[in-house]
């Protein structure tokens, strides 16, 4: 398969572009091996439900983790650190779109003259069957990136690294309102989202409606998050490392709080 990027590479990337040494990427001679058995998740039909769709992208995240050992950073960015590249584009053999991911051209901006006239093939699975209202060519849904949740701009993160429990772990949010083309390096910063939460409608959990929206979890679950929901709450489903335990973290911690209890109760019956 042509075109994908390794996870080493991408480690490279991160690590340049967070040391201000970067790599050029308009121009560069871009030529990344051929990949075979691409775990590849049949697309669902455009009259799917919102809910399907997140769950297929999320299930295609996770193929492209399993397959690189990571998930794909938000953006790939130039030597500047200007963001070129989106994690749309880096998942489409993992959505069954191998030929129009060998369409897209690496050595150009994602608003390149070659680039740009593939926004109007957006994949029906970027889009929720409510937003007819809106452009054609943007997406329905899109990441949160900040330090402390699943999307760190050009570092990539791997969900063992993740400490809290995967289903109360956002991974992508429906953002209906943020009219993102869905090949822009563009998605929701957490940063701006911490101070308009309910204000600022393009940096903002949101349905055609602005009614709030869904959000798809590390567990490919997909929730409804309302309009209002308290700051701190929407703080700590976005951190991926803020001590929720894991499902089997607090398992395993229930059952040696019963096997304490029980010890005790014995040793007092001894007694």
């Amino acid at each position: 398969m042509k075109k994908l990027i390794e996870p080493a590479s991408l480690v490279v990337i991160s690590l340049f572009a967070i040391t201000g040494l970067g790599f050029v990427v308009a121009g560069f001679a871009y030529t990344p091996p051929v990949e075979d058995d691409v775990a590849i998740v049949t697309e669902v039909p455009k009259s799917a439900t919102c809910e399907a769709q997140m769950t297929q992208l999320v299930t295609a995240l996770h193929a492209y983790q399993e397959k690189y050992e990571s998930f794909p950073p938000a953006f790939v960015a130039d030597q500047d650190g200007k963001p070129m590249h989106s994690w749309r584009v880096l998942i489409l053999p993992f959505i069954d779109k191998q030929e129009l991911y060998d369409a897209y051209k690496f050595d150009q901006p994602w608003d390149g003259p070659d680039n740009k006239q593939l926004l109007e093939r957006m994949p029906d699975v970027f889009r929720c069957s409510n937003d007819e209202m809106f452009s054609p060519s943007t997406t329905s849904y899109a990441a949160i990136v900040g330090e402390h949740t699943a999307w760190r701009g050009v570092e990539v993160t791997k969900s063992q690294k993740m400490k809290d429990d995967p289903s109360k772990s956002i991974l992508l949010v429906q953002a209906s309102q943020s009219e993102i083309p869905w090949l822009a390096p563009r998605d929701i910063e957490f940063a701006q989202m911490g101070l308009t939460f309910r204000s600022e409608k393009t940096q903002s959990i949101s349905n055609a409606k602005g009614e709030g929206g869904l959000a798809a979890m590390l567990d490919g679950s997909v929730v409804p998050i309302a309009a209002d929901i308290p700051k701190g709450e929407l703080r700590s489903l976005l951190d991926m490392n803020d001590g929720l335990p894991k499902r089997e973290e607090s398992s395993k911690s229930e059952e040696s709080s019963k096997s304490e209890e029980s010890s005790k109760s014995e040793k007092s019956s001894k007694e």
